[in-house]
């Protein structure tokens, strides 16, 4: 999500990343705008790429370190859900952006061939997981969870 006319209420809100052997993700932090709640409260108002079990909409508490905040724990999680999903031929990124589009599927572009989804609470997650097993399967890109937060289907 971009940047929202009311700037004075956001805060950019870093998240330590846990790196593997193979240093993915390609760095140890991601930052977010949370819009500003209480002191050190926030509403997270991004999609994240890399961090784990966050979503917009999530409530979290920050603590200022070195003049920046660092996010501490959630809150209140909020019912959205996020995906990752990398796009093995880059010239097909936008044609998969755009079939989530088609869903009511907003999505962030990282570097390269990455990209995020939200999945809002109030969707239908069920088409979306189809349309992200359809493409795995037909290897045009791999997933990743970020969070999951609707109840899955029987």
């Amino acid at each position: 999500m971009n940047k929202p006319n009311h700037a004075s209420d956001l805060e950019k809100i870093y998240f330590r990343l846990q790196q593997d052997e193979d240093k993915y993700p390609p760095t140890p932090w991601e930052s977010m705008w949370g819009r500003r709640i209480e002191n050190s409260i926030f509403e997270i108002d991004s999609i994240p790429f890399y961090a784990m079990n966050v979503s917009p909409g999530d409530k979290i508490k920050a603590k200022l370190v070195d003049g920046r905040y660092e996010y501490l724990t959630t809150v209140s999680p909020s019912g959205n859900s996020v995906f990752r999903v990398y796009v093995y031929d880059a010239s097909k990124i936008m044609s998969a952006r755009e079939r989530f589009r088609r869903l009511g599927i907003q999505s962030e572009l990282a570097e390269g061939k990455l990209f995020a989804i939200e999945i809002p609470e109030q969707v239908n997650i069920e088409p979306v997981l189809e349309l992200l097993m359809q493409g795995q399967d037909a290897d045009e890109w791999d997933i990743e969870e970020g969070s999951l937060r609707h109840p899955l289907p029987d």
